[in-house]
C-alpha cells in the first residue's frame, strides 16, 4: 500500500494492536504519525453491538420525522418535497431550512412554530454526539488492567491523531434513550404541522382567492412590443 507524500517508517505492535508509523516528508518538514489497526470490541461484545444497533435504528426514525416535518411545511407534493430534501445532507442545513420555512408559514401559531423549531433544533444538537458513536472506531486499551473499551476521537492538537474516550454499552444505551425521547418529540411536532395544515385548508374560501398583489408593469406583449418599436425606430 502506498500513500502519496508518505514514507513507511516502521511497523510494530503490542497487546493485540498493530501500529504502522508513517513519515510525512516535505521540503520544509518531516513528521511521523501512527495508523493503528485496533482490536474491534464490537465483534466480541454482544451488548456493545446491540446498543449501537439500537442507537442507529432510533436515529433513523428521527431522520424520517425531520423529513416529514419538511414535507408538511414545504407545501409541495410529497414526492417533490422528498426529492428536494434529499439534497440537503447536512443536519445543520436541514435545521436552518425548516426554521426558515416555519417562520414563513403563516398558518402556524407562534406556539406551534416554537414547538416545531425546537424539536428540529434538538435533533441538530444531538447529531454530533450520534456521529461520534457511529462513525468513530472502537478499541480495547491494552494498557488498562481491565482491558477497557474506548472510542477513538480525532485530536486537532498534539502529536496524536486520535484520543481515547470512555465507551460502554451503558453509555450508548443512555444516549439511545435520549434519541427515543427525541423521536417522540419530533413525531408530536409533525402532528402539529399536519393539524395546522388541515386547519388552514378548512379556513380557505370556496371561491376564487382574490389577488393580494400585482405587478405595476405592462403586459409581456406590450412590453415586448414597445422594446421592438424602440429598436426599429433607432435603425438608420
Amino acid at each position: 500500500m502506498s500513500f502519496p507524500g508518505f514514507g513507511l517508517g516502521g511497523v510494530f505492535g503490542s497487546g493485540g494492536i498493530l501500529s504502522i508509523r508513517f513519515r510525512m516528508s516535505s521540503p520544509l518538514s518531516s513528521s511521523f504519525f501512527l495508523v493503528s489497526v485496533m482490536a474491534n470490541p464490537i465483534e466480541s461484545d454482544f451488548k456493545l453491538a446491540l446498543a449501537l444497533g439500537r442507537l442507529a435504528g432510533r436515529w433513523g426514525q428521527a431522520e424520517l420525522m425531520v423529513e416529514l416535518i419538511y414535507i408538511a411545511l414545504s407545501e409541495m407534493p410529497a414526492r417533490k418535497a422528498t426529492i428536494s430534501f434529499s439534497f440537503h445532507k447536512a443536519v445543520a442545513t436541514q435545521n436552518d431550512i425548516i426554521s426558515l420555512l416555519a417562520d414563513e408559514t403563516d398558518w402556524l401559531t407562534d406556539d406551534e412554530r416554537t414547538e416545531i423549531k425546537g424539536a428540529v433544533k434538538d435533533f441538530s444538537s444531538k447529531s454530533g454526539q450520534r456521529n461520534g458513536w457511529v462513525h468513530y472506531p472502537f478499541g480495547i486499551d491494552s494498557n488498562s488492567p481491565d482491558a477497557a473499551i474506548y472510542k477513538a476521537k480525532r485530536s486537532r492538537k498534539g502529536d496524536s491523531l486520535y484520543s481515547k474516550e470512555p465507551a460502554s454499552a451503558e453509555l450508548i444505551r443512555a444516549f439511545a434513550d435520549q434519541i427515543s425521547t427525541l423521536v417522540a418529540r419530533l413525531s408530536a411536532a409533525h402532528s402539529t404541522a399536519q393539524q395546522a395544515s388541515a386547519r388552514k385548508l378548512k379556513l380557505q374560501p370556496l371561491g376564487p382567492t382574490p389577488l393580494t398583489w400585482s405587478l405595476s408593469i405592462p403586459s409581456s406583449q406590450g412590453l415586448l412590443g414597445g422594446l421592438l418599436s424602440q429598436h426599429l425606430s433607432s435603425d438608420p
